[in-house]
């Protein structure tokens, strides 16, 4: 098997083999066919687009106990929406629509760090997403949404947290990166945590592209250690969608390896058309 390392801010090269080793390294459960039966109104698991998951049982036993829980996910507002933040955001009303509040986060901190947007530059760009996921049918009356720069909850839990932390534990979850992505890292811990911080304990499920599973580690770890009463937060996991350029996925940052849904037609012709000739 190819070696390779999950980064949640670069490019993360895997091939089929790599996603069954995955699951056995970080204890990822499969989606099994029981529990694609289980979820049949759930199209992303129905169609094999969510490969894995933590800790789903725990959403199914609170829908059986009429319990709350939560789907909690977000996007960074560094350009529009294209075809892999679109998977994200529908799972998010996917679930919603099962019964989960939703919590949906604008990681403004995030691609502050990660992409040099400062939070003014980064207000069109979350103005423009948000409309987005509301297009896709997100229930505003069912959900809480917010700026990491504005939202003291995740902040607070980021400093609570981050004495349990040393250089050691995060180099060797995300290899050696700048301090700021370090500590966006701990923010997106507060994110996670928030619905139990918010609303009270309650399970919560967090749909990611299984480049993102660092956090989700992390997150769990932090939790049972510093908030010991809350469930420890799970997550679905989807299959990353390679770029249309040949890149290992399609990316924000990289222009050429996806298209937006604003694009002009012009422009998405002509990456397509680069593609095929690359197949060639």
């Amino acid at each position: 098997m190819a070696n390779f390392n999950l980064d949640p801010w670069g490019t993360t090269a895997l091939v089929e083999d790599d996603y069954a080793r995955l699951i056995k390294e970080f204890g990822i459960e499969e989606i099994t066919d029981l529990l694609r039966q289980k979820m049949v109104n759930n199209r992303f698991i129905r169609r094999k687009i969510i490969f894995g998951h933590r800790d789903l049982n725990l959403v199914f036993k609170a829908i059986d106990d009429n319990q709350p829980w939560a789907v909690m996910s977000g996007i960074k507002p560094s350009g529009p929406f294209h075809l892999g933040t679109l998977t994200t955001a529908l799972e998010i009303v996917e679930f919603q629509k099962m019964g989960a509040k939703a919590y949906y986060c604008i990681a403004d901190i995030e691609s502050w760090e990660d992409n040099g947007i400062s939070y003014e530059e980064a207000e069109d760009d979350a103005v423009d997403n948000l409309a987005d996921i509301l297009a896709l049918g997100l229930d505003t009356d069912k959900a809480y949404i917010w700026r990491q720069s504005k939202e003291p909850i995740v902040k607070d839990v980021a400093f609570k947290v981050s004495r349990l932390v040393t250089q050691n534990m995060l180099n060797a979850i995300y290899g050696e990166k700048t301090f700021g992505l370090y500590l966006s890292a701990l923010v997106q811990c507060g994110d996670i945590i928030l619905p139990q911080v918010l609303d009270g304990i309650q399970p919560t499920i967090v749909p990611v592209g299984i480049d993102q599973d660092p956090h989700i580690r992390l997150t769990r770890d932090l939790t049972r250690r510093y908030y010991k009463k809350f469930f420890l937060p799970g997550a679905t996991y989807h299959y990353l969608l390679p770029g249309i350029d040949g890149s290992e996925k399609m990316a924000k940052r990289n222009p050429n390896s996806r298209f937006s849904f604003n694009e002009p037609s012009e422009s998405i012709e002509r990456k397509i058309r680069f593609f095929n000739r690359r197949q060639k």
